[in-house]
């Protein structure tokens, strides 16, 4: 079964339980906390789909969009089951991952910065030898040339 209908799925069963479908308007970050925490409590998925594709998931079962003092909210369902715990502290928590793994990227373009530094700086430093080289030979040849004249 591929992912996506896996989500379709597990939205569908979460509608039933948490949601009543009609009338009514949800934030849309407190729609997918709750989507979360339902897929928490019955061990669905291992990982939340993320806003984007819980949102395109809810716009194709009809739901619609709109904004509320600049919030995106989806219109024709409010939640039965509320959200349990701290939303502020979810929040937080999401933040916390989301600057983890940021920072591992940041770790890793840092890493492959200085690789790339790394290779030029061999590259600069086999260069030098190769000149250091050729002037060596340049000046030996010049010897041997004044060497011939003189003997001449």
């Amino acid at each position: 079964m591929s992912r996506k209908s896996e989500l379709r799925d597990a939205v569908g069963e979460w509608l039933k339980d948490y949601c009543s479908v009609g009338f009514g308007d949800v934030y849309c970050r407190e729609l997918l906390l709750s989507f979360e925490q339902w897929l928490h409590n019955n061990a669905i998925l291992q990982t939340s789909p993320g806003m984007p594709a819980f949102s395109k998931e809810m716009n194709c079962r009809g739901f619609g969009r709109k904004r509320v003092s600049g919030l995106q909210h989806i219109t024709g369902l409010k939640l039965v089951v509320p959200v349990v715990g701290d939303v502020k502290e979810m929040r937080l928590a999401r933040a916390m991952t989301r600057a983890k793994k940021s920072e591992r990227i940041r770790q890793k373009r840092e890493a492959s910065v200085k690789a790339s530094i790394n290779a030029i700086v061999s590259e600069v430093q086999d260069m030098d030898r190769v000149r250091l080289r050729m002037r060596e030979e340049t000046k030996e040849r010049n010897i041997n040339v004044e060497n011939n004249d003189q003997s001449l």
